[in-house]
C-alpha cells in the first residue's frame, strides 16, 4: 500500500511538471514535499491526499515491525531470522517472511530442492532429443519469491558492510556472517558478469535471486547444527 501510494504521488507532480532531482523519500525530499502547492484546488486536494496517505501507511508499517520485533524473542525459528539478517538486504520484515513461509531449512536436502520450491528454477521444454530451458517456473511460493526478488537488488552494489548491516550482523553468529560475506562478493560478481554480457537488469537479477537462495539454504543449515550443538562449559 505504501509503495502504490507513492507510486501514485510520484505520477501526479510528474505530470504537472515538477521532478525532485535528488534521491526520494530522504528527509529533504519529504521537506520538498511538504513545500508543493497547485493552483487547482482539486489537484491539491489529492496531493494532500496522496502524501497523507503515505504517513498512515508508515504508521502502520512501524507499528506491524514493533511487533514482530516484540514476537521474535519467543519464536521457535528466532535463530533462522538471525542468520538471515545477516545477509545484505535482508531486514526483519524480509527474514521473518522467508522464515514464516519456508520454515526450517533443514527440511530441504540440497540447495537447488529450495529453489524449485520457490519457483526461481529455469522451465524445461523437451521432446525427443530436443531439450530448451526458457524462464523460471514460477511454481511455489510467489511471497517468497517476491521479497527474494527485491532483496537482490542490493547485490548491484559493491560488497560493504554498513553499521545497519553490522548491527544485525552482530546477532549471529561468526560461521554465518562469513556465508553472507561470501554471498556478497559472489552475487555481485554474478550480477555485473550477466550485465557485461548483454544480459538484462531483470535476467540478471532472476540468477542473483536463485543463487542467494542457495546462500540462505546455506544459513539455515548452519543455523540449526550451531543449534544442535551444546554450547561449552561456562559459555
Amino acid at each position: 500500500m505504501e509503495r502504490r501510494c507513492r507510486q501514485q504521488l510520484c505520477a501526479l507532480l510528474l505530470r504537472h511538471g515538477r521532478c525532485y532531482d535528488k534521491s526520494n523519500w530522504t528527509g529533504l525530499h519529504r521537506k520538498w514535499l511538504q513545500s508543493q502547492r497547485f493552483d487547482s484546488t482539486e489537484t491539491q486536494v489529492v496531493f494532500d491526499h496522496y502524501f497523507q496517505s503515505i504517513l498512515e501507511a508508515e504508521e502502520r508499517i512501524g507499528r506491524l515491525e514493533r511487533q514482530m520485533e516484540d514476537a521474535l524473542p519467543t519464536w521457535s525459528l528466532r535463530g533462522l531470522v538471525r542468520g538471515l539478517m545477516a545477509m545484505r538486504g535482508i531486514q526483519l520484515v524480509t527474514a521473518m517472511t522467508h522464515a514464516a513461509e519456508l520454515g526450517d531449512l533443514t527440511r530441504f536436502g540440497r540447495a537447488e530442492e529450495l529453489m524449485a520450491f520457490v519457483g526461481v528454477v529455469p522451465s524445461e521444454h523437451s521432446s525427443g532429443q530436443t531439450r530448451r530451458q526458457g524462464g523460471i517456473t514460477k511454481s511455489g511460493n510467489r511471497h517468497v519469491r517476491r521479497v527474494l526478488i527485491e532483496s537482490s537488488w542490493s547485490y548491484r552494489h559493491k560488497p560493504g558492510v554498513n553499521a545497519a548491516l553490522r548491527a544485525r550482523s552482530g546477532q549471529a553468529s561468526a560461521a554465518v556472517q562469513a556465508i553472507a560475506w561470501k554471498a556478497q562478493k559472489r552475487l555481485y560478481t554474478r550480477y555485473h558478469r550477466l550485465i557485461t554480457r548483454g544480459k538484462s537488469a531483470q535476467t540478471a537479477i532472476t540468477a542473483v535471486a536463485r543463487e542467494q537462495l542457495g546462500f540462505i539454504w546455506a544459513i539455515g543449515q548452519k543455523v540449526m547444527e550451531e543449534q544442535r550443538t551444546p554450547a561449552p562449559a561456562g559459555a
